[in-house]
């Protein structure tokens, strides 16, 4: 057995993780991250990620510059009800900004934050590594780890916990609200260029979105949320009976889809954990799984690591930040995880429903003031 210690332990060497152990650097404090997977990892991740444009200036001020990653950037966001009148248009020049948010693959910025964890000296891994348990006292957190097929104990003044995973893997966090929904992932064609714009089109089964991947307008992330079943017929069929059920939902806003890549499905759901103690708290999708709708994961938990920093920079006592920084989320943490559930489950009700959603979205669109909200929470959070 090898005894260890540390400041900072971070569970979970995912975005949020890393950039979390890049902010306590940049603070000057050394920070130690535990992930049960080796890096690289054994398989290619082909998730994309909506980065707001509040998160692209964090990723700035740790040195993740858009210049070093491939992205596409949303400009023009089209949101609509299948089968109502109304719609919602928000543009990036409404807002006076020079996108609304950017578009990358989830592999691409993962080996960016890496690159840079790895040449920070302050930072240190443990990776494969599996914790067999953790105990709590005054002084410190200990944790019992196995890597390397050595048992460490590790002792740290703070356990942050930044793991969560996909809701079907993430047993953690509670309460938990299974949507019935799964999510199909491809990459998708247009045969008509579309830069810069991204799509949420709400159906009966729910929310069917695009997000552009490349500058030529040609190339889309799908995120298509529907019935298990229904996802699983999806996920079988042929890719002229696929294509020709998207374009049914999508194709008199996009213009023809004509081609479709590898389909993924996961499982969807919101779970929660926004507990802390005085020496551990949540961050990222150890603090909450959200729904894919509006691309909101990474945001909001980009902002948790981002107000954690703060809080302990701000505070000598560990129990004292972390007690601020709950407070501090709280807020955020609600209308954001409020309006995704929403929108998640709203629109697969119908009862006349239809019709009044189609209404707000009219008046949105009429209101450039409560539209320009709107547009504010989802790019920067409550602030």
């Amino acid at each position: 057995m090898i005894a260890l210690t540390a400041t900072t332990t971070i569970i979970g060497a995912g975005p949020v993780g890393l950039s979390f152990a890049l902010m306590r650097a940049h603070a000057g404090e050394a920070t130690l991250v535990l992930d049960r997977q080796t890096y690289p990892p054994t398989h290619a991740d082909a998730r994309s990620l909506a980065i707001s444009q509040g998160s692209v200036v964090m990723l700035a001020q740790l040195g993740v510059s858009l210049a070093q990653l491939p992205h596409a950037p949303i400009r023009h966001i089209h949101i609509s009800e299948q089968g109502a009148w109304g719609h919602t248009q928000i543009h990036s020049d409404e807002q006076n900004v020079p996108q609304l948010g950017v578009v990358v693959r989830y592999a691409d910025l993962l080996n960016a934050l890496n690159d840079l964890a790895q040449n920070q000296p302050l930072i240190s891994f443990m990776r494969p590594a599996q914790l067999n348990g953790i105990s709590e006292n005054t002084e410190h957190v200990e944790l019992k780890i196995q890597a390397d097929d050595t048992e460490h104990t590790l002792r740290t003044r703070r356990l942050i916990h930044a793991e969560g995973g996909l809701f079907s893997r993430n047993t953690n966090a509670s309460p938990q609200n299974d949507y019935q929904q799964t999510a199909l992932t491809a990459t998708v064609t247009l045969s008509t260029a579309k830069p810069a714009w991204a799509w949420e089109r709400f159906t009966a089964h729910g929310p069917c979105a695009l997000l552009p991947l490349c500058n030529d307008g040609l190339s889309f992330s799908l995120v298509w949320c529907t019935t298990p079943a229904d996802a699983a017929r999806l996920q079988a069929a042929d890719e002229s009976t696929f294509l020709h059920e998207l374009n049914a939902h999508l194709e008199h806003l996009t213009g023809r889809i004509t081609g479709v890549g590898t389909r993924h499905a996961a499982a969807l759901g919101l779970k929660q954990n926004h507990q802390h103690s005085k020496r551990q708290c949540n961050i990222g999708n150890a603090a909450q799984t959200l729904h894919p709708v509006a691309g909101q994961g990474f945001n909001l938990g980009l902002r948790d690591a981002h107000v954690l920093n703060q809080q302990l920079n701000h505070s000598t006592h560990t129990a004292q930040a972390l007690l601020a920084f709950t407070h501090e989320r709280q807020l955020d943490r609600r209308i954001t995880t409020a309006t995704t559930d929403g929108m998640a489950r709203g629109f697969t009700f119908d009862f006349g429903g239809s019709h009044v959603r189609s209404g707000i979205f009219s008046i949105l669109n009429a209101q450039p003031w409560l539209k320009s909200r709107i547009a504010k929470q989802f790019m920067y959070g409550l602030r």
